[in-house]
């Protein structure tokens, strides 16, 4: 196609400057025949006219066909535009997904004071916290959630699993057997979400045996509410 538009492009430029010629032998003939009176010159003007009417022909085709090969490189360039668009949103959506991924959880700032405000109005609540041990980001996490339930009112006690099983994502759980404790999950989940942290639950999965480690002296993980934090 390329080879082509080259081709028609530099027809173009010939009949382009043949027409200018002929429209010299027109302007001779004329001047001629004005000048002169002489009927000769007429031969001119005519050869002038038919020249410039043959060629106009032979243009207006090759433009034509120009044309349209411009409007088919025109429509290619634009889909080439669209898909360097699509293929441009795809890798900034794909960064910020891992920016995402990467960022620590944090809740801190304006979420941290809404959070507190939305949680206080649930009531004092006894909650026990499972957190994935030797992870400093979720260590970082569980310090800044077990800051808002105590400014809430709530009163936290931290543990750990005994065993090094992995625990991914945050989950709710609740007792379904202490209805209130409904209303106080469903409220953490939500707090949370608006904080940007996304729980699953409330799960009514308590009390369940699990082996579960604590500092001497912490009372049994025996409470209505259960928060588990784990790895992103």
């Amino acid at each position: 196609m390329k080879a082509n538009k080259e081709k028609l492009e530099l027809y173009i430029h010939v009949l382009d400057i043949l027409l200018l010629c002929f429209a010299v032998i027109v302007a001779f003939g004329v001047t001629g025949e004005y000048l002169f009176h002489l009927s000769s010159f007429g031969r001119f003007t005519a050869i002038g006219v038919d020249g410039e009417a043959v060629l106009g022909f032979l243009s207006f085709l090759f433009s034509r066909r120009l044309r349209a090969i411009q409007d088919i490189e025109i429509a290619a360039l634009r889909r080439d535009v669209a898909e360097a668009n699509r293929l441009a949103e795809q890798d900034r959506l794909a960064r910020i997904k891992i920016e995402e991924r990467l960022a620590p959880r944090r809740v801190i700032g304006r979420d941290k004071q809404h959070v507190i405000a939305l949680l206080r109005s649930s009531g004092h609540r006894i909650i026990d916290i499972v957190k994935y041990k030797n992870d400093a980001e979720v260590a970082t996490l569980v310090h800044d959630i077990s800051e808002v339930l105590t400014e809430s009112g709530w009163t936290p006690t931290l543990y750990e699993p005994a065993s090094s099983e992995p625990i991914v994502g945050i989950t709710v759980e609740i007792d379904p057997q202490n209805p209130p404790t409904l209303q106080a999950g469903t409220a953490l989940v939500s707090t949370l979400s608006i904080a940007g942290l996304s729980a699953s639950g409330p799960n009514s999965s308590l009390p369940r045996n699990n082996a579960l480690t604590a500092p001497p002296g912490t009372r049994p993980a025996t409470a209505a509410v259960r928060l588990t934090i784990g790895r992103k």
